[in-house]
């Protein structure tokens, strides 16, 4: 791995880590912006190329459209646009810029950032754990909100934790069925374990509406290749019966069911409603930056900048989801669906338009698959370098091996 990748692979196994910060800037940021300067150097020198595709700027282009519209039509400061911008920056744009390149290398760099983004999230749930049961200690290192009692792991809120627990539980699934030893697969189950666990550690309604359904779907999809078909209605069974007996008065001790739940939903209904009449007020170009509002991702976008924004910012997500769904028939591809419709229900849910974990899958996968499709139109030889999608190192060793 070059300089490039191993910076990759620090942001991706940091990018859940929210609380993480040298000095003002993210953990996640600081190493993404290292792996930028090494691949706009490999760029300069010839050796490398830089894979920029009109869909992944359309983020920044929503932020500066808004920004003017805010300057020159409202009079309001610039700030707004200014704090945005590198959010959104370090979270879609520069993110799909660099994994994109890196897929276009065709050498599978790009799919040990996978690895580490999915095993650093397991280390996320591992110290929410550990805090948890008093056996770590983050205060002074890790910026959280005070008072709240629910764990928050490395992450900032324990809605930052619960989002990127969610959203990983089907892409540890894909990594276990490619998994090629059983280190491997005691590694992933285990990562998975911890995973659940924190979920109910961050108490997250969102989290745990979503979670499980996506988790119990990848199974599904897991069990359902190969000869362990057969194990699919057992699976339902057993799975029924174990959510009746465990699952459910689990449920019945968290926010799903609790007081302050319901207090909740009160404020929810109420920046909701507030976030909808921006929105009908200023359909075209919302409210501004300094209107957002909404106890959701599309409500957010829409306060923000109305039909305008939300076309920008949802073309990020469509463009590389089309991607992952015309490759469906791929073995990785079900499983990135899983991911996408836990990220979309964990939106409608709770905020968190720039969330520095949430895209990494998508991109990844899509640009995956746009790289083996490069590498299908080279010899023979040389497309079959290109590691799969989920396939394990070892598989695509053997694979490089014999390709000569």
């Amino acid at each position: 791995m070059g300089p490039t990748a191993i910076a990759l692979a620090l942001a991706a196994v940091s990018s859940s880590w929210t609380g993480a910060n040298f000095g003002t800037l993210n953990v996640t940021d600081v190493f993404l912006a290292i792996a930028a300067v090494f691949s706009m150097l490999g760029w300069l020198s010839g050796r490398r190329t830089m894979m920029v595709q009109s869909w992944m700027l359309a983020p920044l282009l929503g932020v500066v459209i808004i920004t003017a519209v805010d300057v020159i039509v409202r009079s309001e400061p610039v700030s707004g646009g200014a704090t945005m911008l590198p959010r959104l920056l370090f979270s879609t744009t520069l993110l799909a810029i660099l994994i994109w390149s890196e897929s276009n290398r065709l050498q599978g760099h790009v799919w040990y950032a996978l690895r580490w983004w999915a095993a650093g999230v397991a280390i996320n749930a591992s110290a929410a754990a550990l805090i948890d049961g008093g056996f770590l200690v983050v205060d002074g290192w890790i910026d959280q909100p005070a008072g709240d009692w629910r764990a928050s792991g490395l992450a900032f809120h324990p809605n930052s934790l619960a989002l990127a627990l969610t959203i990983a539980l089907p892409i540890m699934v894909m990594l276990l069925t490619r998994s090629a030893t059983w280190a491997g697969r005691v590694g992933w189950i285990a990562a998975i374990a911890v995973t659940v666990n924190a979920l109910f550690l961050a108490d997250s309604r969102a989290g745990l509406i979503v979670a499980f359904p996506g988790l119990a779907l990848s199974i599904l999809i897991a069990l359902r290749r190969g000869r362990a078909r057969v194990f699919v209605a057992p699976f339902v069974i057993v799975a029924g019966v174990l959510a009746y007996l465990y699952v459910l008065p689990a449920l019945a001790g968290t926010r799903l069911t609790a007081e302050s739940g319901a207090l909740s939903d009160v404020g929810r209904v109420q920046y909701n409603a507030t976030a909808l009449q921006i929105f009908a007020e200023q359909p075209l170009v919302g409210g501004g930056f300094d209107a957002e509002i909404g106890v959701a991702v599309p409500l957010q976008v829409l306060t923000i900048g109305g039909i305008v924004f939300a076309l920008c910012y949802y073309t990020f997500l469509l463009v590389p989801g089309v991607a992952i769904w015309r490759n469906r028939r791929d073995s990785a591809a079900p499983y990135g669906i899983v991911y996408i419709l836990a990220l979309l229900g964990f939106g409608l849910l709770n905020p968190g338009l720039a969330e520095r974990v949430s895209f990494w899958p998508l991109l990844v996968l899509a640009g995956g698959f746009g790289a083996r499709r490069v590498a299908a139109s080279l010899p023979a030889a040389v497309g079959e370098l290109a590691e799969a999608p989920g396939e394990s190192p070892r598989l695509a060793s053997r694979r490089r091996r014999t390709a000569f």
